[in-house]
């Protein structure tokens, strides 16, 4: 709990007041989801991770309010999805597949989730062998590609690298202030951006 109150006083740092009294606000709001695991620190799995912090209820009210719209059939893959917390958020909506990828084998007691439509792997996602697989699993589908911080920049631009390259439709997801590299622009137009979050869609 100490380190959740140390993020919250970085986060007033960082993003300002009002909107972190905003994503309070939102977590009381779907505290029935009973998700109290979410508030714990977690251990550090290997590679000395961050303990973990769930994406805040506010900001996936705000990804599903953009793109609610343009995700029918699509297959959302969470990349370091933690406990679950977002892919148990957009569960019922109206993806064909979500695909949950977490290197920390720590959290794997969390991942487990009844829908067939879920699919969860502990595995390393800068692995291109590994990305070959997850291809192989959405071909011919729009992505929703959803990155939180604090996931490396240079694996973000990686692995958007490698979809990109295997021609797939995509809709990127960046929750936290990380600049994708410049390059990208030339194939992907920002639908919407805060301090806090940017959504992009490949043109």
């Amino acid at each position: 709990m100490t380190n959740l109150i140390e993020y919250f006083i970085a986060g007033i740092k960082k993003y300002g007041l009002k909107l972190i009294i905003t994503i309070v606000i939102f977590e009381l709001i779907y505290i029935y989801k009973l998700r109290f695991s979410d508030y714990f620190a977690t251990k550090k799995g290997k590679n000395n991770l961050e303990p973990y912090v769930p994406t805040p209820y506010y900001i996936l009210f705000l990804i599903k309010k953009k793109i609610k719209n343009i995700i029918k059939d699509s297959i959302f893959i969470d990349f370091g999805c933690g406990k679950g917390r977002v892919i148990s958020y957009f569960e019922n909506e109206e993806f064909s597949k979500i695909i949950g990828i977490e290197i920390n084998s720590n959290l794997q007691k969390y991942l487990y989730f009844k829908s067939k439509k879920i699919k969860i792997f502990i595995d390393d996602c800068r692995n291109i062998n590994f990305l070959n697989e997850i291809q192989k699993l959405t071909l011919n589908k729009t992505l929703v590609l959803y990155f939180y911080h604090p996931f490396s920049i240079t694996d973000i631009n990686f692995i958007i690298k490698y979809f990109l390259s295997n021609n797939n439709k995509i809709i990127l997801v960046i929750v936290g202030k990380l600049e994708i590299n410049k390059k990208f622009y030339s194939k992907l137009v920002k639908n919407f951006s805060n301090n806090m979050l940017q959504i992009y869609l490949s043109k």
